[in-house]
């Protein structure tokens, strides 16, 4: 059975688009090890991960609401302050 790669797929999507920098959002173990990094900066991709009171807020409100099916707007909002942070920091 052929499996398909998240990290391989993202950044082969990354590629197709002409992307140089890509920012990261997931759970506190996707946000903190390096295979995405590892995978895209093989093309010369940066990925930018948040810092760590942005994965925590990420990564609770990943685990609690947006995995349940929960889609409140005040996280919404949060998580596209934290999309433009990371553009800022870029």
């Amino acid at each position: 059975m052929p499996l398909i790669s998240i990290v391989v797929e993202s950044r082969t999507e990354a590629e197709r688009r002409g992307l140089k920098k890509v920012g990261l959002f997931g759970t506190r173990f996707t946000m903190q090890a390096t295979f995405y990094q590892d995978v895209f900066s093989r093309l010369g991709i940066d990925v930018i991960a948040s810092n760590q009171n942005e994965q925590d807020y990420i990564h609770e409100h990943y685990m609690n609401e947006l995995v349940n099916g929960i889609y409140l707007p005040e996280t919404r909002s949060r998580l596209f302050e934290i999309v433009e942070q990371l553009k800022e920091r870029s």
